[in-house]
């Protein structure tokens, strides 16, 4: 429960980091409601492929079937993503001052990193936490048969 608990505050810290940022740092760009609309549609994404990558993509890639097939359907996945900006342009992309779109790549990848890294630790204090009770199990069992033989 404690682990839950620490997850989603971390979480929550994360995306509102994240999200809330923009805001901070730029105000006068979020005047109009346009702009807040095409931001929430870009950033809409990034928390769909955070978790696409938490829930799915770790467990079930990165931990069963290895880091070359967790690579390889990370960057099929970035590829949906250009694909899908292709097809929505304006969605997703933005055109830079040269006239060439400009899609947030960086920012997709720091959220695959943050993601990874995130689901990485927290199994590792799971697996910390199981360890350091199957210990403790381990020391009663052999405290309990210590005591049965001392007094039958």
């Amino acid at each position: 429960m404690k682990t839950k608990l620490i997850s989603f505050s971390l979480q929550l810290l994360f995306w509102f980091l994240f999200l809330g940022l923009p805001f901070v740092n730029n105000p006068e760009h979020f005047e109009h409601s346009g702009a807040i609309w095409g931001f929430a549609k870009r950033h809409s994404l990034y928390v769909i492929f955070f978790y696409l990558n938490y829930f799915y993509f770790i467990p079930k890639t990165l931990k069963k079937k290895g880091l070359n097939s967790y690579l390889i359907l990370v960057l099929f996945s970035i590829w949906v993503v250009f694909l899908l900006a292709s097809l929505t342009e304006g969605w997703f992309v933005r055109r830079s001052v040269e006239g060439r779109m400009f899609i947030g790549l960086v920012p997709l990848i720091q959220v695959y990193a943050l993601s990874t890294t995130f689901r990485l630790v927290l199994d590792y204090i799971k697996q910390l936490t199981a360890q350091k009770e199957l210990e403790e199990l381990n020391r009663l069992a052999e405290v309990n048969f210590l005591r049965s033989q001392i007094n039958p």
